[in-house]
């Protein structure tokens, strides 16, 4: 998308009408009197499953809390579905023109995602088809359109374990005694997080705008995104065949699971299936768990060596960590949790702005 991706139109300031796809419907004046908020993100920002109803998300709530201060608040919702940190750093550069007080930054679910169209684009062998309502169609108006929305979901994992399974091919992508991922897409996906959020937090520093990035949170426990296959496995039709037979209430399943596993030790979601098994009959399964997330090869669930960089970084952090009820899905929280996360973070921005922080924390 080209800048301006805000548009001035007088004295309001709108979205440019190519982010209407992602975006939940903004408009605020250049000037105020008020305490302004900028809330930056993908679609967990912008409030999937509720982003119809702005308060029930955690910008929503935020200003809900903030505003409990007897202060005049106001917080901007810029989270966009499918938005990764290229698309924050581009709207934080341009929103520091409109009178911000504070930024929130929550960020890290899309990176594999954004990485993967651009080596998609950039592949000759491959024609660009841009899906860019993947996160629209899968939750907005399902009753609706979830026969598209399933179509398309599959289309795309489809398109991007094929991407993926061409591009990772040695046997060094992937740390088999720590069942970690190793691989060069996973490493540049780091580096240019890292890069963009310092950037962003650079400039915001050089105008004086406080800012915050929310470490958002691994959910280990939903299914990983996607998986790929070990470039050693012979036949994977066959060992995909022995995996959907295994019954993990069965208490054989730890068996067959540890043959799986260890003859095709990349894919992610027999490691999660191993977990599920060895936590059916009391044993002990976190690190399967663990496993599994740091072998998905998607968004969703972040990675967590992303985590890791993030939180050895020099950035203003704040530590999100939900309760398993507080997820909707694999990314998305559920309303407790916009709940639970809009009220940290006013208690992070009222300790800075000294407003009457026992007010908001005990706002219902």
């Amino acid at each position: 998308m080209e800048p301006p991706l805000l548009i001035e139109q007088g004295d309001t300031i709108t979205p440019n009408p190519n982010l209407s796809s992602f975006v939940h419907p903004f408009s605020f004046t250049k000037n105020t009197n008020r305490k302004r908020v900028f809330c930056f993100g993908g679609s967990t920002t912008l409030g999937v499953p509720f982003e119809k109803d702005q308060k029930i998300t955690f910008p929503g709530q935020l200003e809900k809390f903030l505003s409990a201060s007897g202060e005049e608040v106001e917080v901007i919702n810029l989270g966009g579905a499918s938005f990764g940190s290229d698309h924050v750093l581009a709207l934080g550069l341009e929103a520091l023109q409109y009178e911000p007080d504070f930024f929130v930054i929550y960020s890290g679910n899309n990176e594999f995602f954004n990485h993967i169209i651009n080596l998609e684009q950039s592949n000759q062998n491959w024609t660009y088809q841009p899906q860019p309502t993947f996160h629209l169609l899968a939750y907005f108006q399902m009753f609706l359109f979830s026969k598209t929305a399933r179509e398309i979901q599959q289309t795309q994992q489809e398109r991007w374990n094929t991407l993926l399974q061409a591009h990772i091919q040695n046997s060094e992508d992937v740390d088999e005694i720590n069942r970690r991922r190793n691989d060069s897409i996973q490493n540049a996906v780091i580096t240019r997080y890292i890069r963009n959020l310092r950037e962003l937090n650079k400039s915001a520093h050089n105008k004086n705008v406080p800012i915050i990035f929310v470490v958002v949170p691994s959910n280990l426990y939903t299914p990983p995104a996607i998986s790929i296959h070990s470039p050693t496995l012979s036949s994977t039709q066959k060992w995909e065949a022995e995996l959907s037979l295994i019954d993990i209430e069965n208490p054989s399943c730890q068996i067959k699971l540890d043959i799986l596993t260890k003859q095709n030790p990349w894919h992610a979601y027999a490691w999660y299936q191993k977990a599920r098994c060895a936590q059916n009959h009391n044993e002990p399964h976190q690190q399967d768990r663990v496993a599994a997330l740091n072998l998905d090869m998607l968004p969703g669930r972040p990675n967590q060596i992303m985590n890791e960089h993030l939180l050895k970084s020099e950035f203003p952090l704040f530590l999100f960590e939900p309760k398993p009820e507080d997820f909707h899905d694999s990314c998305h929280l559920s309303q407790s949790g916009y709940q639970t996360l809009a009220k940290g973070i006013s208690a992070e921005i009222v300790s800075q702005w000294n407003f009457s922080q026992q007010k908001i924390l005990q706002s219902p």
